[in-house]
């Protein structure tokens, strides 16, 4: 006969073994969500070179940060708990992100770092003692050193080996209660310039202070400053650090010298409603003007010289996304009160003329350089960087030409 306690056991264990599998099965599906897994997004930082995009955003029930690479979809989670928009490199070949662990009275940050060009993907965690907040994190042009920038504290690291080559600290805090709109850039593999926007004495106002880390020699020093401005939204800077970009008001964009700051040319008639600038990949300035609602692009040398002039259209407002292809310029705009950035047109060098690519589009990431604190960080012509856009519902989407709309997540 069937040995009816002995039958109960292995039915008992069968049901316990199921349970537990189903346990990991669910623990491992809550614990590895990718891009696909996000129903919600908080920010989206793609490389500027490269088909790496690193996005913040809620999976599975938890704040999440994942990359994500465009080309074959594959997903790495970065982490939990706060781990914001990661970093990604000027090349594409590495990112870089911190991890919060709680703790009183206030929680410390680990910044930590992966390799992209490598298919293991080899993540390294920097161990930095009494680091609190949200530090900058930044890579040099080729990737090869990595700093991370604290208020009081400023540390370079080896990116590769994991050594540390240089550590300074500043003559007064870069920031107090939050970073603001300060930022650092690598002006090659050995000298780090940081521009720390501080208030000014007037009232609403700030400074730039800026400063040059010089690696080799292990020395920090304060280079210049400029100001006062009304705002610093956004701080660019050129791909050779000697310029720097500053939009100081809806109508007045200030050019600078990058290393100290010195005013180069202001742009700010009366006669315009509206300005917005960027650095194209060779060197030279893209400045939008609108004035009686419509639009107009300007080329400019290093200098702020005019070099040509070329109507863009019916347009109040308009940001420079990048070049969609060398030469040629990609401009979200929009008119009337209160409208959305939702037109998509280029402005091509050769042909002069603007061209529409594209209709309820919203830039994915129109200030990715500001957003990952490198101010330099200007994406090479035809990059993710320039052509990623959120839909009307929420979907992400690249532009890849007039009309010609790719699908990267669907809409949340």
């Amino acid at each position: 006969g069937i040995d009816a306690r002995r039958a109960h056991a292995r039915i008992f264990a069968a049901a316990i073994a199921l349970s537990a599998a189903g346990f990991l099965l669910f623990g491992a599906w809550a614990l590895h969500p990718s891009a696909a897994d996000l129903r919600s997004v908080d920010g989206v930082v793609p490389a500027p070179r490269g088909d790496w995009i690193g996005i913040s955003g809620r999976a599975r029930g938890r704040e999440s940060s994942v990359l994500v690479y465009v080309r074959t979809g594959e997903s790495l989670l970065l982490g939990f708990k706060r781990p914001g928009v990661p970093v990604i490199s000027a090349d594409g070949s590495a990112a870089a992100w911190i991890s919060w662990t709680p703790g009183f009275p206030e929680s410390s940050v680990t910044p930590r770092t992966v390799v992209l060009a490598d298919r293991r993907h080899p993540r390294l965690a920097w161990e930095m003692k009494e680091l609190q907040g949200d530090p900058i994190l930044l890579f040099s042009p080729a990737a090869r050193r990595f700093a991370v920038i604290a208020a009081a504290r400023v540390v370079v690291w080896d990116a590769a080996g994991g050594g540390m080559l240089a550590a300074a600290t500043p003559p007064r805090p870069l920031w107090e209660d939050a970073r603001g709109f300060t930022c650092a850039t690598f002006a090659g593999e050995t000298r780090l310039r940081i521009y720390a926007a501080r208030p000014a004495g007037g009232r609403g106002t700030t400074t730039i202070d800026i400063y040059e880390l010089d690696v080799t020699r292990r020395s920090l020093r304060f280079a210049g400053s400029s100001g006062p401005f009304r705002r610093t939204f956004p701080i660019l800077a050129s791909p050779d650090r000697s310029r720097l970009l500053v939009r100081e008001a809806t109508a007045t964009v200030d050019l600078l010298d990058g290393e100290t700051g010195r005013s180069i040319a202001q742009f700010g008639a009366p006669d315009v409603s509206f300005r917005s600038a960027a650095f194209l990949s060779d060197g030279t300035i893209a400045l939008f003007e609108s004035s009686g609602g419509a639009g107009r692009l300007r080329r400019l040398t290093p200098d702020g010289a005019v070099v040509s002039t070329l109507d863009v259209g019916a347009a109040d407002r308009a940001w420079i996304l990048g070049e969609p292809r060398a030469g040629d310029v990609m401009l979200a705009t929009s008119s009337g009160s209160g409208a959305a950035w939702r037109h998509v047109v280029v402005v091509g060098r050769s042909s002069g003329r603007a061209e529409p690519w594209g209709e309820n589009l919203l830039p994915a990431s129109p200030f990715a350089s500001t957003l990952a604190g490198d101010p330099g960080a200007i994406p090479a012509p035809g990059s993710l960087a320039v052509r990623l856009f959120f839909t009307t519902d929420r979907a992400l989407v690249v532009l890849d030409g007039p009309g010609r709309v790719r699908a990267l997540l669907p809409g949340r």
